[in-house]
């Protein structure tokens, strides 16, 4: 609350999901304060604001369900495969036909990525 005065004309900028997905986003650095204001100064806001937005788009049934199912956890493929589904704007029955599509070949998580590539035509 004490940096709000500061950075009010990027709070104005962004919607205010946005702007709480930023402060949780600080909540978990090491030092808030001073994370929160690096995210909101001129030079990195810009890339703070598209962070965010890719991150709201995910859908978080979507990314459980692909972990649960394909089993890769490693943090760089489920962001790859949120990002995707997301740029693809895929229905959760989408997501869930890729997935059993890819279940069933020898290494589901690169099939997964090679449909999500490709782009996953019903």
């Amino acid at each position: 609350s004490q940096y709000l005065p500061m950075i009010r004309s990027r709070q104005k900028m962004m919607e205010p999901e946005e702007f709480q997905a930023a402060i949780e986003l600080a909540k978990r650095a090491d030092n808030p304060g001073n994370y929160f204001m690096s995210m909101m100064s001129k030079k990195n806001f810009e890339r703070t604001i598209i962070y965010i937005r890719r991150i709201l788009k995910r859908s978080v049934e979507a990314i459980a369900y692909v972990a649960r199912k394909i089993g890769n956890r490693t943090k760089s493929y489920l962001n790859y495969v949120g990002d995707k589904i997301a740029e693809g704007k895929y229905s959760m029955s989408n997501v869930v036909r890729m997935v059993e599509l890819a279940e069933r070949k020898k290494s589901p998580d690169r099939y997964l990525i090679g449909i999500l590539k490709k782009g996953f035509a019903q």
